[in-house]
């Protein structure tokens, strides 16, 4: 999914095409008209899925394709071989996105295995989404995880009540809340 942009309007960290790469704008210049036509925009961009730097010139007025990224962070709640399951602010699950292999990650990559395998804080996994490719950028500590398991067994609690104010619980229902939820 693309949108126009004028080159006149781009400038650093804008988001363009560039030999059909969605890129970052890194550098912009400008080349005066002369006797071969119209001003030209010389752009330089680095790929935001593959860190590979691209360089390309239109001229100046052009119309030319943006493309439309989304950016969404996501909880991690386990890795599976290499495939992450995570979980977005309405409470679903996404079990669609694995880990970043890409050389330019590997420090994304580190600081997920790590953040997970301490278990001591949340790992909070940014995903772009961009010409229907995902891929993991960013991962980063989140609260501490006895704090967050205290709010799931808060709303666990008051789901619970519900059912029960339904009677739709069978009285030997015996809910026992994990070892990692405690501090």
């Amino acid at each position: 999914m693309f949108e126009k942009t004028d080159t006149n309007r781009l400038k650093n960290g804008s988001l363009v095409m560039i030999k059909g790469c969605p890129c970052k704008v890194t550098d912009v210049s400008t080349a005066k008209p002369g006797k071969h036509g119209s001003a030209k925009v010389i752009l330089k961009g680095k790929d935001i899925l593959t860190s590979k730097v691209y360089e390309c010139t239109y001229h100046a007025g052009d119309m030319v394709d943006a493309p439309i990224v989304k950016r969404v962070e996501y909880s991690l709640m386990n890795i599976d071989d290499t495939v992450l399951q995570l979980l977005d602010a309405a409470g679903e699950m996404k079990e669609d996105v694995n880990l970043p292999e890409e050389e330019h990650l590997k420090d994304t990559k580190a600081a997920i295995l790590r953040i997970f395998d301490e278990g001591k804080k949340e790992c909070l996994i940014t995903v772009l989404s961009t010409m229907n490719k995902e891929q993991v950028i960013e991962a980063r500590e989140g609260q501490e995880i006895w704090a967050r398991g205290w709010g799931i067994f808060i709303d666990l609690q008051m789901i619970m009540r519900a059912f029960d104010e339904a009677d739709c619980i069978d009285k030997k229902f015996n809910f026992r809340l994990g070892s990692s939820f405690h501090k």
